[in-house]
């Protein structure tokens, strides 16, 4: 499996609800129904050259500011590209370096729930209002969180029902509050795991591993072998998944205004 294939892999939920176009240089995810869906309403650079306020007109005209209140780049991390970025944070952009990695062949054995979890699978009303519950929890301390916004949990719905994605956790096994979470998704074969995320309270304690474990066994036991996923090379967790034999196949830079963010 090369770079190319992973990248096609972990755009599938994006492109499974975005209008998907290209035009010379460029390459344009929409999201009409999600006027605030981050990523879904991005553009790939594919060539150096413009300065950030061309590409932002560039932006503009494919996301109408009276419907797309924010901004999103994504473009490969060569040295072509920093003046870019550059730029980019000095206009208050929130600016991520994310890997692209790849797991083959898993080793079988995956531990039990660590002491006081069970491992659930969100399936009803309830599961998913408590993924909700979790992620404003675990979130609300960002700069991108808005209170109150049902965007991104929207999409998340929207997006498991377009390409059958599961979402396992972990609960408490007293009060059955979420205490971790995966997403994942297969594609010709290849398992994306999606949205990994730990009460930061209970962090280091190995769950997100135990979690992980688990999920990829599963699959192993009905004999998928290969995984992938998309992380922020600057989060601890991404230890986390070289631990578990996953290797870096390449790298992007995501740069985005967030909704109510201002920018000079």
């Amino acid at each position: 499996m090369n770079l190319n294939d992973v990248i096609a892999i972990e755009s599938i939920p994006d492109r499974s609800i975005c209008v998907y176009e290209a035009e010379n240089g460029y390459t344009v995810f929409r999201a009409p129904q999600f006027p605030t869906y981050y990523t879904g309403n991005g553009i790939s650079i594919e060539r150096a050259g413009p300065s950030l306020a061309e590409w932002e007109a560039i932006h503009a005209r494919h996301f109408p500011v009276d419907r797309y209140d924010h901004r999103t780049f994504f473009f490969d991390d060569s040295d072509e590209f920093l003046p870019l970025t550059a730029a980019a944070k000095a206009h208050n952009y929130h600016c991520s370096h994310e890997s692209f990695l790849h797991l083959a062949h898993a080793p079988a054995a995956a531990p039990p729930p660590p002491a006081g979890l069970v491992l659930r699978r969100i399936e009803t009303e309830a599961d998913w209002q408590e993924m909700r519950r979790f992620d404003d929890e675990q979130s609300n301390e960002e700069d991108w969180y808005v209170e109150g916004e049902t965007e991104l949990f929207d999409k998340d719905r929207l997006v498991a029902r377009a390409i059958a994605m599961r979402w396992d956790y972990f609960a408490d096994a007293g009060t059955g509050q979420m205490r971790a979470k995966v997403g994942s998704f297969v594609h010709q074969g290849v398992v994306s795991l999606q949205d990994v995320m730990t009460d930061r309270t209970m962090r280091r304690q190995g769950i997100a591993t135990a979690l992980l474990q688990t999920v990829i066994e599963d699959y192993r036991s009905a004999g998928i072998e290969h995984f992938t996923l998309c992380a922020d090379r600057d989060e601890d967790a991404i230890r986390i998944y070289r631990r578990l034999g996953f290797n870096e196949l390449g790298s992007k830079i995501v740069m985005m205004t967030y909704p109510g963010a201002e920018t000079d």
